[in-house]
Protein backbone atom coordinates (compact mmCIF):
# COMPACT_ATOMS: atom_id res chain seq x y z
CA UNK A 1 0.00 0.00 0.00
CA UNK A 2 1.41 3.39 -1.00
CA UNK A 3 0.09 6.73 0.22
CA UNK A 4 2.30 9.80 0.07
CA UNK A 5 1.23 13.18 1.40
CA UNK A 6 4.42 15.20 1.02
CA UNK A 7 8.18 15.32 0.99
CA UNK A 8 11.11 16.24 -1.22
CA UNK A 9 12.54 14.32 -4.16
CA UNK A 10 9.80 11.73 -3.71
CA UNK A 11 10.27 10.01 -7.08
CA UNK A 12 14.00 9.67 -6.45
CA UNK A 13 13.45 8.27 -2.96
CA UNK A 14 10.76 5.84 -4.12
CA UNK A 15 12.97 4.65 -6.96
CA UNK A 16 15.84 4.08 -4.53
CA UNK A 17 13.57 2.26 -2.06
CA UNK A 18 11.23 0.31 -4.34
CA UNK A 19 12.92 0.36 -7.75
CA UNK A 20 14.43 -3.12 -7.43
CA UNK A 21 11.22 -4.93 -6.49
CA UNK A 22 10.47 -7.52 -9.18
CA UNK A 23 7.63 -9.54 -7.64
CA UNK A 24 4.76 -8.49 -5.37
CA UNK A 25 3.08 -11.58 -3.90
CA UNK A 26 -0.29 -10.03 -3.07
CA UNK A 27 -1.48 -6.66 -4.41
CA UNK A 28 -0.47 -3.03 -4.92
CA UNK A 29 -2.70 -0.18 -3.77
CA UNK A 30 -1.71 3.42 -4.53
CA UNK A 31 -4.03 6.07 -3.11
CA UNK A 32 -4.08 9.79 -2.31
CA UNK A 33 -0.47 10.20 -3.37
CA UNK A 34 -0.76 13.60 -4.98
CA UNK A 35 3.00 13.98 -5.37
CA UNK A 36 3.16 11.06 -7.81
CA UNK A 37 3.17 11.75 -11.55
CA UNK A 38 3.83 8.12 -12.50
CA UNK A 39 4.47 4.69 -11.05
CA UNK A 40 7.86 4.50 -12.81
CA UNK A 41 9.53 4.07 -9.43
CA UNK A 42 8.40 0.43 -9.71
CA UNK A 43 10.93 0.15 -12.52
CA UNK A 44 11.79 -3.54 -12.06
CA UNK A 45 8.28 -4.82 -11.31
CA UNK A 46 7.52 -7.88 -13.44
CA UNK A 47 4.78 -9.70 -11.52
CA UNK A 48 1.89 -8.97 -9.20
CA UNK A 49 0.92 -12.37 -7.84
CA UNK A 50 -2.52 -11.65 -6.44
CA UNK A 51 -2.28 -14.38 -3.78
CA UNK A 52 -4.25 -12.00 -1.57
CA UNK A 53 -6.35 -9.30 -3.27
CA UNK A 54 -7.45 -5.84 -2.14
CA UNK A 55 -11.18 -6.08 -1.34
CA UNK A 56 -10.95 -9.70 -2.48
CA UNK A 57 -10.86 -8.44 -6.09
CA UNK A 58 -7.94 -6.25 -7.07
CA UNK A 59 -4.28 -6.99 -7.71
CA UNK A 60 -3.69 -3.34 -8.68
CA UNK A 61 -5.88 -0.61 -7.18
CA UNK A 62 -4.94 3.00 -7.94
CA UNK A 63 -7.27 5.76 -6.77
CA UNK A 64 -7.41 9.41 -5.76
CA UNK A 65 -4.01 10.48 -7.14
CA UNK A 66 -4.54 14.03 -8.36
CA UNK A 67 -1.32 14.33 -10.39
CA UNK A 68 -0.82 10.81 -11.72
CA UNK A 69 -0.28 11.14 -15.50
CA UNK A 70 1.46 7.89 -16.43
CA UNK A 71 1.31 4.34 -15.18
CA UNK A 72 4.87 3.42 -16.18
CA UNK A 73 7.17 3.00 -19.13
CA UNK A 74 6.27 -0.13 -21.06
CA UNK A 75 9.91 -0.34 -22.18
CA UNK A 76 10.71 -1.31 -18.58
CA UNK A 77 7.60 -3.50 -18.17
CA UNK A 78 7.42 -5.45 -21.44
CA UNK A 79 6.75 -8.74 -19.65
CA UNK A 80 4.66 -7.39 -16.78
CA UNK A 81 1.92 -9.79 -15.71
CA UNK A 82 -0.66 -10.45 -13.02
CA UNK A 83 -0.63 -14.16 -12.30
CA UNK A 84 -3.92 -14.63 -10.42
CA UNK A 85 -6.53 -15.12 -13.17
CA UNK A 86 -9.48 -13.87 -11.09
CA UNK A 87 -7.65 -10.66 -10.07
CA UNK A 88 -8.92 -7.34 -11.41
CA UNK A 89 -7.36 -3.93 -11.88
CA UNK A 90 -9.08 -0.68 -10.88
CA UNK A 91 -8.08 2.94 -11.50
CA UNK A 92 -10.48 5.49 -10.04
CA UNK A 93 -10.41 9.29 -9.57
CA UNK A 94 -7.03 9.96 -11.14
CA UNK A 95 -7.95 13.16 -12.99
CA UNK A 96 -4.75 13.50 -15.05
CA UNK A 97 -4.45 9.84 -16.06
CA UNK A 98 -6.02 9.24 -19.47
CA UNK A 99 -8.10 6.12 -19.93
CA UNK A 100 -6.13 5.01 -23.00
CA UNK A 101 -3.13 4.38 -20.70
CA UNK A 102 -5.28 2.29 -18.36
CA UNK A 103 -6.72 0.42 -21.33
CA UNK A 104 -3.22 -0.45 -22.51
CA UNK A 105 -2.44 -1.98 -19.11
CA UNK A 106 -5.71 -3.94 -19.19
CA UNK A 107 -4.93 -5.28 -22.67
CA UNK A 108 -1.33 -6.18 -21.86
CA UNK A 109 -2.38 -8.11 -18.74
CA UNK A 110 -5.43 -9.76 -20.29
CA UNK A 111 -7.83 -8.08 -17.86
CA UNK A 112 -11.29 -6.72 -18.59
CA UNK A 113 -12.70 -3.57 -17.09
CA UNK A 114 -15.05 -4.21 -14.19
CA UNK A 115 -17.72 -1.67 -15.19
CA UNK A 116 -20.03 -2.82 -12.39
CA UNK A 117 -17.47 -1.45 -9.91
CA UNK A 118 -16.54 1.73 -11.71
CA UNK A 119 -16.45 2.97 -15.29
CA UNK A 120 -12.75 3.84 -15.50
CA UNK A 121 -13.28 5.78 -18.72
CA UNK A 122 -15.47 8.26 -16.85
CA UNK A 123 -13.58 8.54 -13.56
CA UNK A 124 -10.04 9.17 -14.85
CA UNK A 125 -8.51 11.79 -17.11
CA UNK A 126 -11.18 14.42 -16.61
CA UNK A 127 -8.53 17.14 -16.05
CA UNK A 128 -6.23 16.18 -18.90
CA UNK A 129 -6.24 16.61 -22.64
CA UNK A 130 -6.64 12.90 -23.36
CA UNK A 131 -7.44 13.22 -27.04
CA UNK A 132 -5.21 15.27 -29.26
CA UNK A 133 -6.76 16.37 -32.51
CA UNK A 134 -5.57 18.96 -34.96
CA UNK A 135 -8.29 21.50 -35.69
CA UNK A 136 -8.62 23.99 -38.49
CA UNK A 137 -8.74 27.35 -36.74
CA UNK A 138 -10.36 30.44 -38.18
CA UNK A 139 -8.93 33.78 -37.09
CA UNK A 140 -10.94 36.97 -37.42
CA UNK A 141 -9.23 40.27 -36.51
CA UNK A 142 -11.21 42.38 -34.05
CA UNK A 143 -11.46 46.15 -33.75
CA UNK A 144 -9.10 46.33 -30.77
CA UNK A 145 -5.56 46.23 -32.12
CA UNK A 146 -3.78 42.94 -31.45
CA UNK A 147 -6.94 40.97 -30.70
CA UNK A 148 -8.44 38.19 -32.72
CA UNK A 149 -11.48 35.93 -32.54
CA UNK A 150 -10.58 32.22 -32.74
CA UNK A 151 -13.22 29.76 -33.97
CA UNK A 152 -13.35 26.18 -35.24
CA UNK A 153 -15.86 23.60 -36.39
CA UNK A 154 -17.53 21.39 -33.82
CA UNK A 155 -15.61 18.22 -33.01
CA UNK A 156 -17.40 14.88 -32.77
CA UNK A 157 -15.39 12.18 -31.01
CA UNK A 158 -17.90 9.35 -30.53
CA UNK A 159 -21.56 8.67 -29.90
CA UNK A 160 -21.52 10.47 -26.54
CA UNK A 161 -20.77 14.19 -26.93
CA UNK A 162 -20.54 14.54 -23.14
CA UNK A 163 -17.06 13.00 -23.35
CA UNK A 164 -15.74 16.23 -24.88
CA UNK A 165 -15.64 18.61 -21.94
CA UNK A 166 -13.55 21.41 -23.36
CA UNK A 167 -10.72 22.61 -25.53
CA UNK A 168 -7.19 23.74 -24.77
CA UNK A 169 -5.75 26.38 -27.06
CA UNK A 170 -2.10 27.26 -26.62
CA UNK A 171 -0.51 30.24 -28.26
CA UNK A 172 2.85 31.90 -28.33
CA UNK A 173 3.84 35.28 -29.66
CA UNK A 174 5.99 34.58 -32.71
CA UNK A 175 8.33 37.23 -34.03
CA UNK A 176 9.31 34.95 -36.91
CA UNK A 177 7.35 32.67 -39.22
CA UNK A 178 7.35 28.85 -38.99
CA UNK A 179 7.86 28.60 -35.24
CA UNK A 180 7.07 25.24 -33.63
CA UNK A 181 5.53 24.92 -30.20
CA UNK A 182 8.84 23.59 -28.80
CA UNK A 183 10.98 26.51 -29.96
CA UNK A 184 12.35 28.38 -26.96
CA UNK A 185 10.87 25.97 -24.38
CA UNK A 186 12.49 23.62 -21.92
CA UNK A 187 11.33 21.57 -18.97
CA UNK A 188 12.21 24.29 -16.44
CA UNK A 189 10.68 27.31 -18.14
CA UNK A 190 7.34 27.32 -19.91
Amino acid sequence: MISITGGKAIAKELNASLGKIEVVTDYIRVFSSNALRSLNFLKSLRVIGGASLYNDKYALYVHGNDNLEEIWSWDDHKNFTITEKKASVLFHSNPKLCYKKIKELLERTGRVEMTADCNMNLTNGNKAACMDKTLDLYLTPLALRGTVNVSWNTVFINDDDRMLTGYYIFYKVAYEENVTYLDGRDACHE
